[in-house]
């Protein structure tokens, strides 16, 4: 009876068991993961074992086929138990090559291991303020991907901290010099100028400052320390070792100590850049400030010797500049004796000693050129205009083409292009518009029918004709002439209909005895009375009329028929 029993529960023994051992696996994998949602893959595989398990349990209570759930169970103990194993390192499977974390590494230790994958790299330079200069600060492949899917890799390098970035400096006014050296040094500032005079001041407190507020790091600051009284200095000084500092943490000491220097630059192969060599007068020695002037030999980095970079291609002489920390500029021009894509020329004579960080300018053959595919009137323009190749525009209507779209070239695409040619562009002006006659019609049809060709219409007012006000008697572009869309014209309205009438002057108006005040008096009444007439007055001299009189001999006088549009002379006597 026990041993019925026994074999009735030895098959949920096994499904249990399956099931304890499935959950463990999950559990395992979701405690040693960052984010559940960004590794859900990962945690496919030990979540489809946890649910095939709870199934076989589920239906090993119920079902009389014991050994078909002892033998399942069991298979799947096995199976979890190897992955379980495999991922505690205790075995290990063959795996394919994935890529693994470059972030803050080497660049040559990456590019060592790319080249070694056929894995063509793209760099680019990015300043940076936690990365070190010539380390990795980013690839555009996820760390895992499977190498073999690799092709190509864009790799960011660190240039180090941006000189251009944007500084708030405080004001330092009360400062001392040490806390300027902190700040200058965190900060990352490449040309601060640290001066010392005497003053009432506390010595070694900052008393002016050239600039506070927003400044770039590569900009000039100018910070000046107090020395004290005068009185208070010591002739002579115990001379530190300067070797190993900065220029500017040196010059500073020397400076706040009031002995005299001068520099020497040196190349060096272990001392980076604008580091102390080594001093004229030793550590120990003592210093006169009036009398001696110490010597600094400073370096000036590693001496890189230039190479012949045409014996080279792009590649190698990429991992030449990065390797000699220097920087590089590709120009490319056309040139038909060359193969495009050799080296033809570079900026810096070969042999020549420089610098680390030199910029390093190398030109490159495009070989013959070919003509090429273009987006735009603008893109060719630019290309033509980089590589000097001459080019002739021309314009013409087009029902097909869009205003300003290019209708052809002399050059198809890829074809060569000889140098001394030029390439023929035609430019669509679009559809061609016929200027329709506007004369006789209102300033509202006008408009409707410039909006409907696509003309931009703008309207003057002009002087009285046989139409009236505000009706069309004159036009910029002929009637039957044709225009691009978009074009302007300007449209000239009628001031109306001329009238005609007797000139009527009241005698008030000239009685003042003054040709100044009768003209301005007249000039109103007339503005007033006669709208659309012009009035010229000329003073003359007469022998019996008084001043500010119309003289008897006027053009123009009371009774006068005057017409709109028109212009009349009126004598006023001035003697």
């Amino acid at each position: 009876m026990k041993e019925r029993k026994k074999k009735n529960i030895i098959h949920k023994v096994f499904s249990t068991l399956a099931l304890l051992v499935s959950l463990s696996y999950l559990t395992y994998k979701i405690v040693n993961i960052d984010s559940i949602l960004n590794n859900i893959i990962i945690l496919s595989i030990p979540l489809f074992i946890f649910l095939i398990s709870l199934i076989i349990f589920i239906f090993s209570l119920k079902s009389e086929n014991k050994k078909l759930f002892i033998i399942t169970s069991l298979l799947l103990i096995i199976f979890t138990g190897f992955y379980f194993i495999n991922d505690l390192n205790i075995i290990t499977l063959p795996k394919e090559e994935v890529l693994l974390s470059y972030k803050n590494k080497s660049y040559l230790d990456f590019k060592e291991w790319a080249d070694s994958k056929n894995i063509k790299i793209v760099v680019e330079y990015e300043n940076s303020d936690t990365i070190e200069k010539g380390k990795i600060i980013r690839l555009d492949k996820n760390e895992g991907t499977l190498v073999k899917d690799i092709k190509t890799i864009n790799v960011v390098v660190s240039d180090g901290p941006n000189p251009d970035k944007l500084l708030i400096i405080p004001s330092m006014l009360g400062w001392n010099v040490d806390d300027v050296i902190t700040y200058v040094k965190e900060n990352f500032m490449t040309n601060v100028i640290v001066n010392f005079e005497f003053s009432t001041s506390e010595k070694d407190i900052v008393i002016k400052q050239s600039i506070n507020g927003e400044i770039r790091r590569s900009e000039e600051l100018t910070i000046t320390v107090s020395l004290g009284n005068e009185n208070d200095v010591i002739k002579n000084v115990e001379m530190i070792d300067l070797s190993n500092k900065t220029l500017f943490e040196a010059s500073i000491w020397l400076k706040r100590n009031c002995i005299n220097y001068e520099l020497n630059y040196e190349f060096s192969d272990n001392i980076d850049k604008d580091i102390i060599l080594n001093q004229s007068i030793k550590s120990g020695e003592e210093v006169n400030i009036d009398e001696n002037v110490i010597t600094l030999t400073v370096s000036k980095g590693k001496a890189i010797t230039i190479v012949d970079f045409t014996k080279m291609d792009v590649n190698e002489v990429t991992d030449w500049i990065i390797k000699n920390d220097l920087k590089i500029k590709f120009e490319e021009i056309y040139d038909e004796s060359i193969e495009t894509g050799k080296i033809i020329k570079q900026d810096i004579e070969v042999g020549t000693k420089v610098a680390t960080n030199t910029l390093i300018t190398i030109t490159i053959s495009r070989g013959q050129i070919k003509m090429e595919k273009f987006e735009s009137l603008y893109e060719f323009k630019e290309w033509a205009n980089k590589y000097n190749i001459k080019y002739n525009e021309s314009y013409e209507y087009s029902n097909s083409v869009a205003k300003g779209k290019v209708i052809s070239y002399s050059y198809k695409e890829d074809e060569i292009i000889d140098p001394d040619d030029v390439v023929y562009v035609k430019v669509s002006l679009g559809k061609a518009i016929t200027i329709p006659s506007f004369i006789g019609k209102s300033k509202s049809e006008i408009q409707n029918t410039c909006n409907s060709l696509g003309l931009r219409c703008s309207f003057t007012t002009g002087t009285y004709t046989k139409y009236n006000a505000n009706i069309a008697y004159a036009q910029s572009r002929t009637a039957g002439s044709k225009v691009a869309s978009g074009s302007s014209i300007t449209i000239t309205l009628s001031k109306g209909i001329p009238t005609t009438s007797k000139l009527y002057i009241n005698g008030s108006l000239t009685i003042s005895g003054s040709a100044d005040t009768t003209i301005s008096l007249l000039t109103d009444f007339f503005n007033k009375n006669y709208p659309g007439v012009n009035f010229i007055f000329k003073k003359v001299k007469h022998n019996t009329l008084n001043n500010g009189m119309i003289s008897d001999n006027s053009p123009t006088n009371a009774g006068s028929s005057v017409t709109q549009g028109k212009t009349y002379t009126i004598y006023i006597v001035s003697n």
